[in-house]
């Protein structure tokens, strides 16, 4: 019996170390890549009123913006507004559609992995915790201060004054993101 209480004892610790290195090797092997040149997110030379979509395996952006934007302040909505307006169609390996109203929907199929070398350390390890299917929503609006946000089947986020909402695409294996906006509801 000892024999045996003994093998167990030892293939518990070997697991849970296994798994230990696994759960801290991953961030840390994120973390010892080289910084880039520039940062595909730290580098945005604009910000975004509306959430948007990054393909963390390229680096592009999409924003699902529902709103025209301000003349003057093209990152903030213009004060009078006509519906309909949608920005994306197609994108960063994306289809998007507007349904008419106030609604934008992207369709997401299963990604590729993070290109680590595209972000800097800060990045990628907030990237990271968002990063799911090769995607992540992002809140811009602040660049110095962005917010990845993971894209979850069932999941529901306020952005901005935007409800975004995530599920079950038309199609197997694909989830719709859609973005709501409640700034023209009174």
């Amino acid at each position: 019996m000892k024999t045996s209480r003994s093998f167990y004892k030892k293939a518990l610790i070997v697991t849970l170390s296994l798994c230990a290195a696994i759960t801290v090797g991953v961030p840390l092997y994120r973390y010892s890549l080289p910084e880039p040149e520039q940062c595909a997110l730290c580098e945005l030379a604009y910000r975004c009123h509306a959430p948007a979509l990054m393909n963390l395996a390229t680096g592009e952006i999409l924003e699902m913006r529902v709103y025209e934007p301000d003349p003057a302040r093209p990152w903030e909505p213009a004060e009078e507004q006509r519906t309909g307006y949608f920005r994306i169609s197609n994108g960063a390996g994306l289809r998007g559609w507007c349904d008419g109203g106030i609604a934008a929907h992207a369709e997401l199929r299963g990604g590729v992995a993070m290109n680590d070398r595209l972000f800097c350390r800060r990045c990628r390890l907030l990237l990271a915790v968002a990063d799911n299917r090769g995607y992540a929503i992002l809140d811009l609006h602040d660049p110095e201060r962005f917010r990845p946000y993971a894209i979850i089947k069932g999941q529901t986020y306020e952005i901005n004054g935007y409800t975004v909402s995530i599920e079950s695409g038309q199609k197997p294996f694909c989830l719709t993101i859609t973005t709501t906006g409640h700034l023209l509801e009174e």
